[in-house]
């Protein structure tokens, strides 16, 4: 009769979960890198899956922390979330939560601000690698990604004297331009920039579209549907094998 009610637990922070979720982050990365200096570069098509799996790893490990699940005190809740999670993989900690707010509002309506991500879903294979091909060659899934996680595109339309933009609470803009300008920095200066573009920044675009699907299926938001939850093809082999992520 004491046992601790199912939903109590649930919301129990584990202090010790975020050093666990995070390090099944960071370490595949560096193993794979090494596998791929000091072995054989030809483990490089394993090392760009294994970076997107962490990649969206850390994407996930940011949304846990936008909902306050990293750590009980809230100050440290958002620096592990911002620094150590969104920040590296170039996302706003304070416009994914502004944004993040209005997609549990607007859930798969669409003024849903994810509704782009998967309003092509459900769609045939064919169609599916061809706007994979196509628009990953016009750079879509990159410049979409930027446009949604940043605010470099709504501070530029500032300064050419355009209005409009997403008004993000207690924005953390010069917080993001001081953390890529020290990383930036410090990967120039002990001669890591090509391979931090090579490790990291190409796994993460050739993996924008493959999160884009993931990110249909968890949430079921076909536009015919309108299933208002996680969908049961987000289940399926391709969510287990390659994107199960916490």
């Amino acid at each position: 009769m004491n046992a601790t009610p199912p939903s109590a637990e649930f919301h129990t922070l584990k202090p010790w979960r975020f050093a666990w979720d995070w390090s099944l982050a960071v370490v595949p990365v560096a193993a794979s890198i090494t596998l791929c200096e000091r072995i054989d570069f030809r483990f490089y098509p394993l090392a760009i899956l294994i970076q997107g799996h962490s990649f969206l790893r850390l994407m996930n490990l940011g949304h846990e922390g936008i909902h306050g699940l990293l750590a009980p005190n809230r100050k440290l809740n958002d620096f592990l979330s911002r620094y150590l999670c969104l920040f590296p993989i170039f996302v706003s900690h304070s416009r994914f939560k502004t944004l993040h707010m209005l997609h549990h509002r607007f859930l798969n309506d669409p003024l849903d601000p994810d509704y782009f991500q998967f309003k092509m879903f459900p769609t045939r294979l064919g169609a599916w690698l061809r706007s994979f091909t196509l628009e990953r060659l016009k750079l879509r899934y990159t410049r979409d990604y930027v446009n949604y996680f940043t605010e470099i595109p709504d501070r530029l339309s500032k300064l050419q004297g355009k209005r409009g933009g997403l008004a993000t609470t207690r924005s953390d803009f010069i917080a993001f331009c001081f953390f890529w300008t020290f990383a930036l920095t410090v990967l120039a200066l002990t001669g890591l920039i090509v391979p931090f573009a090579v490790y990291w920044i190409l796994p993460a675009m050739l993996a924008l579209p493959w999160i884009r699907m993931v990110t249909a299926l968890q949430h079921g938001g076909f536009p015919r549907n309108h299933i208002q939850s996680r969908s049961v093809l987000g289940r399926g082999l391709l969510f287990v094998f390659y994107f199960r992520c916490i």
